[in-house]
């Protein structure tokens, strides 16, 4: 059984669960003793429904990942995103302890600090696939050449305006398969031209991949461009 709850387990098993859980509630001190009856340990338990998760590691990050197969990371490093994820959520609930409070609502949990975020999520996995996060501060190597030629002081804020229009493209709920394919082209782009400049790169793209990033400007793409050339070595 994949799904099953307390009455599904033998009865030697049923009762080691009951004897380890009713010690670790006499174990807590804001328990009160004299709410730990039998009566309530088994209301709770017959209450639970435990559910085997048959999906691998892998499995449940590369739905995430919509780049074409060829651009898929082996399922080693999907491994090593999904257990980043996994410990990040565990320091998230180990970071303050959080005692007699009573959740009534699914979305009072939001309240406490303790979950990780969608944009978190997708952030991770894009960082990791894309070997960096597109928004440290600093210059990709290929973007200089544009930037020199810019009034002095205007660096930061050409730098923040990309990667706030990136942003939104990476995480544009109506269109997420955009940036996806625009990283696809890229890479295979760069793959093909590996001696060639951003603009050059710039101008391989197809106009329809564009076009489809509707939350990135001229500018956004070769800032993006010359931050995937810096971290593929290109």
């Amino acid at each position: 059984m994949e799904i099953f709850k307390y009455r599904d387990f033998t009865d030697s098993a049923q009762e080691k669960i009951y004897t380890a859980l009713t010690d670790i509630c006499n174990e807590k001190t804001y328990i009160r003793s004299n709410t730990i009856s039998e009566q309530a340990i088994n209301l709770f338990l017959n209450n639970v429904i435990f559910v085997i998760a048959k999906d691998s590691k892998a499995d449940y990050i590369r739905p995430l990942i919509k780049a074409s197969v060829r651009l898929q990371p082996p399922d080693s490093s999907l491994e090593r995103i999904f257990n980043e994820i996994r410990d990040k959520q565990a320091s998230l609930k180990n970071n303050e302890q959080i005692n007699a409070v009573t959740i009534n609502y699914p979305d009072e949990v939001g309240k406490y600090g303790r979950v990780l975020k969608r944009k978190e999520i997708e952030l991770m996995v894009i960082e990791r696939v894309i070997n960096g996060n597109p928004f440290d501060k600093g210059c990709p190597t290929g973007f200089r050449s544009f930037l020199d030629k810019q009034p002095p002081g205007m660096d930061e804020d050409i730098i923040e305006d990309c990667q706030q229009d990136l942003a939104l493209q990476m995480f544009d709920k109506n269109n997420s398969q955009a940036f996806w394919n625009l990283w696809d082209a890229i890479v295979t782009t760069i793959r093909a031209n590996p001696e060639k400049d951003v603009y050059y790169i710039y101008r391989l793209l197809s106009p329809a991949v564009l076009m489809d990033c509707k939350q990135m400007h001229p500018l956004d793409f070769e800032y993006f461009i010359a931050f995937v050339k810096e971290r593929m070595g290109k």
